[in-house]
C-alpha cells in the first residue's frame, strides 16, 4: 500500500512542483559584504519601488557608479517547466555540491543526528526480518498476516510515545529554559 501512495506522490510532485532556481543580486549578499553599505542598499531599494511601481516590468540593479535595467522573464508555460534540463545557474565547481554532503559530516551534530536514523531505520528493518524469521517456524507457526500483527503494539506505543511527547516537549524546554535564565 504504502509503494502506490509514494508513485502518486512522486508523479504529482514531478508534475505540480516544478524545480524553481531564484538568483539573488549580488547586492543582497550582505552576509559576505564586508562593507555593510546598507544605505545604498536602501537607496537602492527605494529607487527599485518606485521604478517597479511606474513601469512593472523592469529591475533596477546599482553597482558602484551605474544604474542598469534588466526586464524581468515572462512566467514559464507548464510544458517550459517540465524540462529536464534549463541550464546551469551556479558558477561554482560541481565537486562543491558533490564534496558537500560528506563535509556536513564534519559538523557533529549533523554526524549524530545521521548515525541515530541510520540506526532507527536498521533497526526497524533488521527487527521486520528477524521477527519473520524467528514467528514463521515452530512453536509459533505464524502466517503473514499473524507475522504482521506483531507490530500492531509497537505502532499503538509509537503513536502514544509521539503524542505525549508533543503535548510536553514544548512546556518542558520552556521550563527549563526559565530555569537556566533563558540560556
Amino acid at each position: 500500500m504504502f509503494q502506490i501512495f509514494l508513485v502518486v506522490q512522486f508523479i504529482l510532485n514531478v508534475l505540480f512542483a516544478p524545480e524553481t532556481t531564484y538568483i539573488r543580486d549580488a547586492q543582497y549578499d550582505i552576509d559576505q559584504n564586508r562593507e555593510e553599505n546598507f544605505e545604498e542598499l536602501v537607496k537602492t531599494e527605494r529607487r527599485h519601488g518606485h521604478l517597479h511601481a511606474e513601469t512593472g516590468l523592469k529591475q533596477t540593479t546599482t553597482t558602484n557608479d551605474t544604474t542598469t535595467m534588466a526586464t524581468i522573464p515572462k512566467k514559464k508555460t507548464f510544458v517550459q517547466e517540465m524540462a529536464v534540463y534549463t541550464g546551469v545557474y551556479a558558477k561554482d565547481n560541481i565537486l562543491k555540491y558533490i564534496l558537500g554532503p560528506f563535509i556536513t559530516l564534519l559538523n557533529p551534530a549533523a554526524l549524530y543526528a545521521t548515525i541515530t536514523s541510520g540506526l532507527l531505520n536498521a533497526w526497524y528493518v533488521g527487527t521486520a526480518i528477524i521477527a519473520a524469521g524467528i514467528f514463521s517456524a515452530p512453536p509459533y507457526n505464524f502466517g503473514p498476516s499473524g507475522i504482521a500483527n506483531i507490530g500492531i503494539g509497537p505502532f499503538i506505543g509509537g503513536i502514544i510515545g509521539s503524542t505525549v511527547i508533543a503535548l510536553t516537549s514544548d512546556p518542558v524546554a520552556k521550563y527549563l529554559t526559565k530555569l537556566n535564565k533563558g540560556v
